[in-house]
């Protein structure tokens, strides 16, 4: 069973992305940390860059990247997400994708404002 969860923050100074955050309770040891880029939210992807790792099952992760044109693209259509990979999920254990800071309704709540992810167009013939 794969468990965790994991919090950060990312600021955008011009075209220079920064990351901070951390992550606690993994079912095994962390071994990596990108950033990584996909077809959109929810989507796994691939990763753009390594970022710094250090702990275990808990720990943190920093980084810091200029991004060039079609990377801040992708961070404002919510294509850019951390994914930190342990030895039990080597491909991934806890992803978080980069969306605008909003505020958290209550369970079962729903709410929709700026931070609202629309449903996926999908096109039938």
């Amino acid at each position: 069973m794969m468990q965790g969860k994991g919090t950060a923050t990312a600021t955008l100074d011009g075209e220079t992305l920064s990351i901070s955050g951390s992550f606690a309770g993994l079912s095994g040891p962390a071994t990596k940390a990108h950033l990584s880029v996909s077809k959109g939210a929810g989507i796994p992807g691939s990763p753009l860059v390594d970022l710094t790792l250090v702990g275990d099952v808990a720990g943190k992760v920093t980084g810091q990247i200029k991004l060039d044109p079609s990377q801040l693209v992708a961070l404002r259509g919510r294509r850019l997400y951390i994914q930190i990979d342990s030895e039990k999920a080597p491909s991934g254990h806890l992803w978080g994708w980069l969306l605008e800071e909003h505020d958290i309704a209550g369970q079962d709540v729903p709410q929709k404002g700026p931070w609202f992810i629309p449903p996926f167009a999908v096109k039938t013939k």
